[in-house]
């Protein structure tokens, strides 16, 4: 079986703002260890396809830094003229697997930004998923729910295809805080994970069938030698639609199964997401750099640089960087984005 990995490692940045920013992505960012999250992310992955079937997709402007931060060759890194959300980008790596590997290659697509422990745990699922996507399974794996998370997307799962594998029979995208509770309790639903694995063939039928508008120009570029350059690309991203590879393909096919993973994950989608992985003080505080913290309890403070001190405050996220100040309840941390749509 030739197992291929592709990281993703595109995105804004303003989800853990302002540490993270369009020129510090939240994929650069050492935050569990002295390697960026991207570094942990090739060193998790290559032992279990090998290193020289790690690939990364970026975006122009990120290339160069991609690779020098990943220490992957300039070839392995697949590049999108501008970043059109992961269902291009899926498109775009696919096409590079099949001509450089063939119609058969499993693809592993990961996102660069999440934190995963241990790592022989997910290369378990993976060993399950990628026989799964040998027979014609788009597959991902899903994350048991803790909590009723209203910041994730869910899969309702449906009868058990082979063990420790079920089918997929719908996606939730961010439900409400009551909806989320509900599934909670019905117990057959799971977190999206994002990480997805298919035999690249399989995909690319799903695309022509789903997303027809991105895989149709892209199919010029198909069993020929790999001459796709940025130039080649720059009209048709012009006239790509801005989709994810969820809405576009996994929420419409029916080929899609999810095998539950049994490792620690954190997608490091919000500053309380964080919050909740890193090792806390007895008072349930998190803080990092030049931070006095006094009479205060289940709050993260952050800074870079800055001196911050708290006093008498709870459930709070004060983040303080050259690049700006974050001072936010937790249970907002989720809604950043808001600050800069506005």
């Amino acid at each position: 079986m030739e197992r291929v990995a592709v990281i993703m490692a595109g995105g804004g940045g303003v989800r853990l703002w302002p540490l993270s920013n369009p020129q510090t992505p939240k994929h650069t960012l050492p935050l569990f260890s002295q390697k960026s999250l991207l570094k942990e992310t090739i060193e998790r992955i290559a032992p279990f396809v090998g290193s020289e079937k790690v690939l990364i997709v970026t975006t122009r402007d990120m290339a160069i830094e991609v690779a020098k931060e990943g220490d992957v060759p300039r070839e392995r890194v697949i590049v999108e003229p501008r970043g059109r959300n992961t269902a291009p980008a899926v498109a775009l790596s696919t096409l590079y697997v099949m001509n450089i590997l063939g119609e058969e290659a499993i693809i592993i697509v990961l996102p660069a930004d999440h934190h995963i422990e241990p790592p022989e745990a997910l290369w378990s699922c993976l060993d399950k998923a990628s026989k799964l996507a040998q027979d014609g399974w788009l597959v991902t794996l899903g994350i048991p729910p803790t909590r009723p998370e209203t910041g994730y997307g869910y899969m309702e799962t449906g009868e058990m295809l082979i063990p420790s594998a079920l089918r997929v029979r719908r996606f939730t995208e961010k439900p409400s805080l009551e909806k989320a509770q509900k599934f909670l309790e019905e117990g057959n639903y799971y977190w999206n994970s994002g990480i997805f694995i298919w035999k690249a063939q399989t995909l690319w039928e799903e695309l022509v069938r789903h997303l027809p508008e991105v895989a149709l120009p892209l199919d010029k570029f198909r069993n020929t030698a790999w001459k796709v350059t940025v130039a080649n690309l720059e009209a048709l991203y012009s006239r790509f639609p801005n989709i994810s590879i969820d809405h576009a393909v996994m929420e419409k096919s029916q080929r899609v199964a999810m095998v539950p993973a049994n490792f620690q994950w954190c997608d490091v989608g919000s500053w309380a997401s964080l919050w909740e992985i890193l090792e806390k003080d007895h008072l349930g505080n998190v803080s990092r750099g030049l931070a006095q913290i006094l009479e205060t309890q289940d709050s993260l403070i952050w800074s870079q640089d800055i001196p911050v001190k708290v006093l008498g405050l709870n459930n709070l996220v004060v983040v303080a960087t050259p690049q700006g100040v974050l001072v936010c309840p937790m249970e907002k941390s989720q809604e950043i984005k808001k600050l800069f749509e506005s």
